[in-house]
């Protein structure tokens, strides 16, 4: 969705404009994931100079984008969305936002750059600047949902160069740098050593490793297994059920029930390696009849990711 030159990433990402609500709202669900970016022009003016290490238009826009997602996945349609963190300024490395900090667990930014040779002519005064969203999004895309973009088995990023978003510093200039830009939860290419080609570090979301959705593949797929169960049980509402003597749930609705769900995201997901296992739960003991509402409990076990391997290497005189 085009948006004019001059608008600002936070404006793009408030859910009370018609910009990124309005693209979400149009697309009736299906978009899973959205990026957001805008081309720098010589005549932007950043609305307060970051001290931060990036634009802070950018940063602005994290608890907004943040907002807007969780607003769409209250309706049925969860989503995620990608921040270009432009105009990162690497003599402010220390003082570089720490997303580690927050809670906004649907919206991540990236400090994948282009370079000044990207352009044709004159560069502007912002060019290079940009964060690579577009690409970030069609590997995102190519990828199954449990997939970490970081993952060595996915090959290298296909690129010539990577730079961060000051159109300057390359991938292999940050590896000092890159462990601490990564702690604070950001998305950056590296080098690694042995290895030809560029890599992701890794899949961070702007929130404490602590939380549950601090990656974007866990975020990916409790997404899918939200979808799944809106479609499954979106066809039993205001569905007529028998009851047992006691006024209970029958054993025979109990089972349609969990059998749905159960079949839908095991042949879904759990058979095509995107989760490790999958169980529902319906408590029999539920006042339906008084309340109306029937609760059903789903328990995703995801899959296990080597983020670190720390390797003991030693002699022995005996083994």
């Amino acid at each position: 969705m085009l948006v004019a030159a001059d608008t600002l990433i936070s404006a793009i990402c408030d859910k009370q404009n018609n910009f990124a609500q309005k693209l979400l709202a149009d697309s009736a669900g299906r978009i899973k994931l959205w990026g957001c970016n805008v081309e720098l022009t010589s005549t932007y003016n950043p609305a307060s100079p970051s001290d931060e290490g990036i634009d802070s238009d950018v940063l602005d826009a994290v608890p907004l984008a943040q907002a807007l997602c969780e607003e769409f996945a209250n309706r049925h349609h969860p989503t995620r969305c990608l921040l270009g963190g432009r105009m990162f300024d690497y003599s402010k490395l220390g003082s570089l936002k720490d997303l580690k900090q927050g809670t906004d667990n649907r919206a991540q930014i990236s400090l994948h750059g282009r370079s000044l040779e990207d352009y044709e002519g004159e560069p502007s005064a912002f060019e290079g600047q940009e964060a690579r969203v577009g690409f970030l999004l069609g590997l995102y895309s190519s990828l199954a949902v449990q997939r970490n973009i970081g993952r060595v088995a996915n090959g290298d990023l296909g690129i010539s160069a990577a730079y961060l978003t000051d159109g300057k510093t390359t991938a292999e200039q940050v590896m000092n740098a890159a462990d601490a830009i990564h702690d604070k939860g950001y998305v950056l290419p590296i080098v690694r050593y042995g290895k030809n080609g560029y890599f992701y570090a890794d899949d961070p979301m702007a929130t404490a490793d602590s939380d549950d959705f601090s990656s974007m593949a866990n975020g990916r797929v409790m997404d899918k297994v939200q979808r799944i169960a809106y479609e499954v049980f979106c066809d039993f509402v205001n569905d007529d059920y028998e009851v047992d003597s006691e006024g209970q749930i029958s054993i025979t609705e109990l089972k349609r029930l969990q059998g749905g769900i159960d079949d839908a995201v095991n042949q879904q997901m759990t058979a095509s390696g995107e989760i490790s296992g999958f169980q529902s739960f319906v408590d029999p003991i539920q006042d339906t009849l008084a309340t109306g509402q029937t609760k059903v409990k789903l328990m995703v076990q995801p899959r296990a990711y080597h983020k670190q391997i720390v390797i003991e290497l030693g002699f022995s005189k005996t083994l």
